[in-house]
């Protein structure tokens, strides 16, 4: 049976992968999305740590390991960690992290990411600055759910430097960007106006590019940044397109 872990990014839990799981349990993947712990003291190490406890209990292997934006960070660890048992590593509008660097480096000039760093010592959970609406999710309803669920993020995963070097395999990796902006929409409170200031309305534009100058396999996505609520068939499509039964039949003709 084909296994699939899907790892959300901030301020989400791992219930926002519902429509997507369902629709690959159909066809007979075994899932896991955990919820990330967000408590204050949570590291990057916490959650890389959680799903690699996860994959081992479990016993998995051949997985396909799906993250979505921040996410992208923890996946990069997981594979770093555990690169015999991943298949293929799906990166969805996600973050690539850079060995001894901060997530947000990429993103973020040394300047704005000076004031983020002393912000942390202040505020070591982040608030979401960015409402359902802002990632893209534009039904009333699931706009209403996403925004119900959203909880403050430890700020020190994607400020402090990311501590792996994982070996990418070009074909291996998939990278999909969802091509609608994120919006910031909380402005006034000091971390928006931050982040506002000092980063695009396509920030994760950085990542795609990185990933098809590496020769990754890549598709795009003409929506908002939740793509995994908005367009949970699309996302799905694209998972089970790189699943090793897949795969195999189609190196087999």
């Amino acid at each position: 049976m084909a296994a699939v872990v899907l790892v959300h990014g901030a301020w989400h839990w791992g219930g926002c992968w519902a429509a997507v799981q369902a629709r690959l349990e159909q066809q007979g993947c075994a899932v896991y999305a955990p919820s990330l712990s967000l408590h204050r003291g949570s590291t990057i190490h916490t959650h890389i740590d959680q799903v690699v406890d996860l994959i081992r209990e479990h016993d998995l292997a051949e997985i396909v390991l799906v993250g979505h934006s921040y996410g992208g960070v923890v996946v990069s660890g997981v594979l770093a960690r555990l690169p015999a048992r991943i298949h293929h590593t799906v990166f969805l509008d996600a973050i690539l992290p850079e060995p001894g660097r901060s997530p947000l480096a990429a993103v973020v000039p040394p300047a704005g990411l000076a004031v983020l760093q002393a912000l942390t010592r202040l505020q070591p959970m982040w608030p979401p600055f960015i409402s359902a609406d802002g990632f893209g999710v534009h039904d009333p309803a699931d706009a209403a759910w996403v925004d119900s669920q959203m909880r403050p993020h430890p700020a020190d995963t994607v400020v402090a430097p990311f501590p792996y070097a994982p070996a990418y395999d070009p074909d291996r990796c998939t990278y999909v960007v969802c091509s609608e902006p994120i919006r910031i929409s909380d402005q006034s409170s000091l971390l928006g106006k931050v982040m506002e200031r000092f980063t695009s309305a396509s920030p994760l534009q950085v990542f795609a590019q990185r990933a098809a100058a590496a020769g990754w396999r890549a598709a795009e996505l003409p929506v908002g940044h939740d793509a995994m609520v908005i367009a949970p068939d699309q996302v799905a499509a694209l998972i089970s397109a790189v699943l090793p039964a897949l795969a195999e039949r189609a190196v087999g003709g």
